[in-house]
């Protein structure tokens, strides 16, 4: 089995070593550069790839991708597509060729897209941009994803012990993907992704009202159900006049999300709604362990649903809970002085429970 590794890059000169040496088992190195002036390509030969380039104008993902892709050597294998913001772990090799080792044109593996700040893995999912040399391609101007040809029979399998860790650049501008998810709508009106991260491209630039009038087209398109609860999730910010019916209709699509519960919980504390905020929170504390998708929230893994349920538990009269979960959450976040004026506060009523 010889399999290649291969991305797009531009000025990317810092993440090219370690990008080839976590690749180094892979039989083919190959690194499309779309328009570097720094020395990327230079770092790129000294790693031992293989490099090309090629500029596009207008820019899209998948046309660079697929170009890409043209550029693997047509004996390899498998291919895995693999930004230089992103490394693939030790033991990589063997667990990909156990898994494709009965004719897989496709793998899935574990990705670890963000870190909490104690280093541990913060969003996380399956992830499947392994693939075989023929057969695939790119879709979407931005936010493209991986997709059979017509006429490929896929068989897809988890590549156990296989895993992409991304490590993000803060220099990276994204300003230009505003306008490719523009056209990936225009392209294609009735798809349910495009209208998806159009509006939650809005949503982070703050054009709420488009953001507002994306999601709820998104909502007519879509069925999953991950994605649907996310997309209520933020109209409840950009459509403020329903934000409790967007906190419910999130609650619809995924009653069990800690997400969901935590924006609920959050609502009841902003409106004073002791019952609702402490519902809420009880309920999001049972689940323990975060879904395996793109929809999870770190903040909804933190310290604040402890705060929210204290502050509900201690004004509702339940002030052993208040207590105790005033000090899980400064536990979580020593270093915020609220949290400990908050148990100050809770202590008195707290010790009067216990005589």
């Amino acid at each position: 089995m010889k399999v290649a590794v291969y991305s797009i890059c531009k000025n990317e000169v810092n993440f090219v070593a370690r990008w080839a040496e976590s690749a180094k088992e892979a039989d083919y190195l190959v690194l499309c550069d779309t328009g570097s002036t720094d020395d990327t390509l230079a770092e790129a030969a000294k790693a031992g790839a293989s490099v090309h380039q090629r500029t596009f104008a207008p820019w899209r993902f998948d046309t660079s991708r697929n170009w890409s892709i043209s550029c693997i050597p047509e004996d390899a294998d498998v291919c895995i597509a693999l930004d230089l913001d992103e490394v693939l772990t030790p033991g990589w090799r063997a667990a990909l060729e156990k898994a494709f080792a009965d004719g897989a044109t496709r793998g899935k593996y574990r990705y670890i897209w963000s870190w909490n700040p104690d280093g541990t893995p913060g969003v996380n999912f399956g992830a499947s941009k392994i693939h075989g040399r023929n057969g695939y391609e790119w879709r979407y101007p931005a936010h493209e994803v991986l997709h059979p040809l017509p006429g490929t029979s896929e068989k897809e399998v988890w590549v156990e012990g296989l895993e992409i860790h991304h490590h993000s650049d803060p220099t990276k501008p994204r300003g230009f993907y505003l306008g490719l998810l523009e056209l990936g709508v225009e392209e294609m009106p009735e798809d349910a992704r495009s209208r998806y991260y159009l509006g939650r491209e809005y949503f982070f630039t703050r054009q709420y009202g488009k953001a507002t009038v994306q999601l709820k087209k998104y909502l007519e398109l879509s069925h999953w159900k991950a994605e649907r609860s996310s997309a209520c999730r933020i109209l409840a910010i950009t459509d403020p006049d329903r934000r409790e019916h967007w906190h419910w209709c999130a609650m619809g699509e995924e009653s069990w999300r800690r997400e969901n519960l935590f924006d609920l919980a959050r609502f009841g504390y902003e409106k004073k709604d002791w019952d609702l905020c402490r519902w809420a929170a009880l309920r999001a504390l049972k689940i323990t362990s975060p879904p395996p998708d793109f929809a999870t929230n770190a903040e909804a893994w933190g310290y604040l649903l402890h705060d929210y349920l204290a502050i509900a538990s201690f004004y509702l009269g339940h002030y052993e809970d208040a207590y105790l979960h005033g000090q899980v959450a400064i536990h979580m976040n020593p270093d915020d002085p609220r949290l400990k004026a908050n148990l100050d506060f809770y202590e008195p009523k707290f010790k009067e429970t216990q005589r």
